[in-house]
């Protein structure tokens, strides 16, 4: 019997704790996504699977991420990477003053226009794939690697 007990109280605790604090970091975790940010790509109530951050981070990745003073994370592709200079001019995305195709979107996404950053050595750009309908790296700046949650493996 007070192995049960303990059995008990030491899974109460664990379902606590895992409820408060997230997953565990590079374990797979299912999301479910909150906003329409990444419409077309993801919808909104779409649940979608993550897995570790890769050593090297590539553009076109989906994260989960968490930008600096947020308390929840988001869902966002990264579209710059460090050292490069990011703008959008005339709604296309610029990386080092050339045009980044991005495939992934459907035709006539505008994006609104963002003056030129260079992004330092731990820099990201990320942005959501429903340009009119995202608060991300435009809005809330670069991040850093130790910003990033999971690679998005849908």
């Amino acid at each position: 019997m007070r192995r049960l007990l303990v059995v008990l109280a030491v899974a109460s605790f664990l379902a606590v704790a895992a409820a408060g604090c997230g997953h565990a970091p590079g374990l797979p975790h299912d999301y479910v996504q909150q906003s329409g940010s990444m419409e077309p790509t993801i919808q909104i109530g779409q649940r979608i699977r993550t897995g570790p951050l890769p050593e090297q981070i590539e553009r076109g990745s989906i994260l989960v991420v968490r930008f600096p003073g947020d308390s929840e994370d988001f869902v966002k592709r990264v579209v710059g990477l460090p050292g490069e200079q990011v703008a959008a001019v005339e709604g296309n995305v610029l990386i080092d003053d050339r045009p980044l195709a991005e495939p992934y979107l459907p035709g006539g996404v505008v994006t609104e226009s963002v003056e030129p950053l260079r992004l330092g050595p731990d820099q990201y750009y990320l942005l959501g794939d429903n340009r009119t309908n995202s608060n991300d790296s435009r809005f809330k700046g670069p991040l850093t690697r130790a910003q990033m949650v999971a690679l998005v493996t849908l």
